[in-house]
């Protein structure tokens, strides 16, 4: 949702208004139960709104103290932890998954895989009988911790061969969560307490997937499939620090065919 314009003196009464009524516009336009929205200016959080309810089978009305499930924006910030570490000389963008998982047993045609990869959607993994939906579904209500969950699944992944091809993109959620697994391995670094100094929550909202303004539970009711991110990244290959950008590629259009002379 695009903010109004700011002014030299920002008045929050005016803005206020014009916000709430954007979000409850963008609401009448969507299919979504609910939604929610933040102004945030250098300063920090200057207006929010929750408007809504928590589900289509529950009318009861969304409120600041709800959690938003955030999906797939957790890689993203997932990214920025390791990022930091790398900054740090804690970590390195090429670290191989054998490093990172010194305590799992892995099949070798992981060996060349790289913490990357993962973070390219280019390791070879798939989520299908992996972290799919039935995998999140019981993710919610199992016993153990996130880092417990997010160990079992690397475990799994990592002692097959990948089912897709290594180098080659394909989006899967599983990437990410053997990303924060390998966060959690580094001395000292758990996931929920790695962050920028800028960004104290940025690594507790990675963990958790959520963050504070919305439904505790999906409103939308169901579990992430990985939207977030293609809508975010378009698919595109991201670019890391150590890697030069790849030269765009201009796919020649079709020329029309002439009728032939008479």
């Amino acid at each position: 949702m695009q903010a109004p314009a700011p002014s030299a003196e920002l008045n929050l009464t005016e803005l206020a208004m014009q916000a709430s009524r954007l979000l409850e516009q963008r609401l009448q336009r969507s299919r979504a139960p609910a939604l929610a929205a933040a102004v945030v200016t250098r300063n920090g959080i200057v207006w929010s709104g929750a408007q809504g309810v928590r589900s289509k089978l529950d009318a009861t009305p969304v409120t600041h103290a709800d959690r938003w499930h955030l999906g797939s924006n957790a890689k993203a910030m997932t990214a920025a932890v390791y990022a930091r570490l790398v900054q740090a000389e804690l970590a390195t963008w090429s670290a191989p998954l054998t490093e990172l998982f010194p305590d799992l047993r892995m099949d070798p045609a992981w060996d060349e895989v790289t913490i990357s990869d993962l973070m390219r959607h280019r390791s070879g993994l798939n989520d299908r009988g992996l972290a799919d939906a039935k995998w999140v579904g019981a993710a919610w209500n199992n016993p153990a911790s996130v880092m417990e969950q997010r160990t079992e699944l690397a475990a799994r992944a990592l002692q097959s061969r990948p089912r897709g091809s290594a180098k080659r993109f394909a989006y899967s959620n599983a990437n990410y969560v053997l990303v924060g697994a390998a966060i959690e391995r580094i001395p000292g670094h758990a996931l929920k307490t790695t962050a920028p100094p800028h960004a104290p929550s940025a690594a507790a909202i990675a963990a958790s997937n959520t963050v504070r303004i919305a439904p505790r539970s999906p409103v939308t009711g169901g579990f992430p499939t990985g939207s977030t991110a293609r809508a975010c990244c378009s698919g595109r290959r991201p670019t890391f620090p150590e890697e030069p950008r790849p030269p765009r590629r201009r796919t020649p259009r079709p020329q029309p065919r002439r009728p032939p002379a008479p």
